[in-house]
């Protein structure tokens, strides 16, 4: 039992942190896809791999891989839709 929990912690650390890196990723490209200073832009997280940013009253959606893996240095956000005016 005590390994279980230990995997399921383990597992649950894994996530937290793909999507803190996704987040990351995010809100550098979107600071340069925006037009916007990385302090002013905010970054919710959509799904697995899907993040949404706004800032500088612009938004676009984004779409991360790599992230997950443990290969945080590969960790890449792509643009999914946008940018447009909110």
């Amino acid at each position: 039992m005590r390994q279980v929990t230990i995997a399921l912690l383990s597992m649950l650390a894994a996530c937290a942190t793909a999507g803190e890196n996704g987040r990351d990723a995010v809100m550098s490209r979107a600071a340069s896809d925006l037009g916007c200073p990385a302090q002013g832009i905010q970054v919710l997280q959509l799904g697995d791999r899907m993040f949404g940013a706004r800032g500088c009253g612009k938004k676009a959606t984004y779409v991360t891989n790599r992230c997950w893996s443990g290969d945080y240095e590969g960790c890449k956000a792509t643009l999914d839709s946008g940018p447009s005016r909110e």
